[in-house]
């Protein structure tokens, strides 16, 4: 919600992880490779090998969930908290 998490790991290798500890490692990159990634595992795990799966998550981009969210929010608060936070909220996006 363009704002910064408390704590900023650094890049983690879940690849060199997944080597080191002699499993399997697939990464998924975004919502187009879920069907092939999740067919992928499953055969992994039929042939009873561990599967390390990497899931990218773009935080930037809105989805259902945080839509939902601020609908239900803003649908609960009094009129005067609705302009303040969708003020605050045009300020940012303009400001950056």
């Amino acid at each position: 919600m363009n704002r910064k998490t408390c704590t900023v790991l650094s890049e983690i290798n879940f690849e060199g992880i997944a080597i080191a500890v002699g499993i399997e490692y697939l990464s998924l990159n975004n919502d187009l490779e879920i069907d092939t990634v999740l067919d992928q595992a499953m055969a992994l795990n039929n042939q009873g090998k561990a599967i390390l799966v990497d899931v990218n998550i773009d935080y930037s981009k809105k989805n259902i969930l945080t839509k939902g969210v601020i609908k239900v929010n803003l649908g609960r608060c009094p009129f005067r908290e609705k302009v303040r936070f969708l003020s605050r909220s045009v300020k940012r996006h303009i400001t950056g």
